[in-house]
């Protein structure tokens, strides 16, 4: 993890993150859709950079617009089963034992054993077990996956914007979409596996072809 977070630190939303942050926003996503009663931006990316852009276009620092399905590398989290502790922590690495790691995996090399006492622990009283980043591992089930589920099946129309449509279940959800009568449009580099199941798609950097298309 403190690899992933020397690749993303210091990394700022590009045109395509603001332009879905304007859309999340009422006040400004009225020429486009003034008569959405909600619009819900989820993303599979961890680096949290849809909330920073949220929070300079909107001024909010947390919305319930945004929805981070694989979490974030800049949280923690508790990993006893019934302990909710969670935080954020933007250091790197997130404790000076882990320090230099990043250098080594970067290198391909094996990661060195660090002995539990040095690693972080939850503050909770009663609890001090170990802290770990608050995202999604292979083979863990997404965050708020069910809430996804269920405004997906409710939904009119969805954006599904650069991604390859190939990890599950947040390839499925254009389905549950179009299986309530709503529109699909995808945008991306390229064809996805999934873009013969679109009702539009618009092949391009995201960054150019949302703004083209919703003229935010």
């Amino acid at each position: 993890m403190a690899y992933l977070l020397s690749r993303v630190r210091g990394k700022s939303p590009n045109e395509a993150h603001r332009i879905l942050a304007r859309l999340c926003t009422p006040s400004l996503r009225q020429n486009v859709a003034p008569n959405a009663e909600r619009v819900t931006h989820v993303t599979q990316n961890v680096d949290g950079l849809s909330l920073e852009a949220l929070s300079a276009v909107s001024g909010l620092s947390s919305s319930e617009s945004i929805i981070e399905m694989h979490g974030n590398l800049f949280n923690v989290a508790c990993t006893a089963h019934d302990c909710s502790y969670t935080s954020k922590n933007t250091d790197n690495p997130i404790c000076p034992a882990l320090g230099g790691t990043e250098k080594i995996v970067a290198e391909g090399n094996t990661e060195p054993i660090v002995k539990r006492a040095f690693l972080p622990h939850c503050p909770e009283k009663g609890c001090g077990q170990l802290l770990r980043p608050d995202v999604v591992w292979f083979g863990e089930r997404p965050k708020h996956i069910e809430m996804i589920i269920e405004l997906a099946k409710v939904a009119d129309l969805c954006l599904v914007v650069g991604t390859s449509s190939l990890v599950q279940p947040a390839s499925r959800l254009p389905a549950y979409v179009r299986a309530n009568g709503g529109k699909v449009a995808v945008f991306n580099m390229e064809q996805t596996n999934h873009s013969d199941e679109a009702d539009w798609v618009f092949l391009g950097g995201c960054e150019v072809e949302l703004g083209r298309v919703l003229g935010l």
